[in-house]
């Protein structure tokens, strides 16, 4: 269920194998015992335009997205676990930011697993 969603400026994308940091996070989070690898599903949105403090500066920032019920202290934990996988990828890019999320458990939904054929 948890979604890493990771947002990074476009001119960033040349720089690294993003597959490679994706890979590095769905490692670092599962590491952390608090999700499940099985269950991760992370994705890139590349951002062509943003300001930062009233100007243009390259930045990357993993939301992740949990349905409720981890502690602070968890939250802290895959925070600054993700953080510094961030920060090892991307070293010469000051902004670097993670923001954790609990999703509404009742609201959210999706398609069941596995999908049944159609007849």
């Amino acid at each position: 269920m948890p979604h890493l969603i990771l947002e990074i400026s476009r001119e960033l994308l040349d720089e690294l194998p993003v597959d490679a940091v994706l890979s590095a996070l769905h490692e670092a989070a599962a590491a952390t015992g608090i999700v499940h690898a099985d269950d991760l599903k992370l994705r890139v949105i590349p951002v062509d335009i943003a300001l930062i403090g009233g100007r243009t500066q390259p930045f990357v920032h993993l939301t992740v997205a949990l349905l409720a019920g981890r502690s602070d202290a968890e939250k802290l934990q895959l925070s600054e676990t993700s953080l510094g996988v961030l920060c090892d990828y991307f070293s010469n890019v000051e902004r670097c930011s993670v923001d954790i999320r609990d999703m509404h458990g009742p609201s959210y939904r999706k398609r069941p697993f596995p999908v049944a054929a159609s007849a």
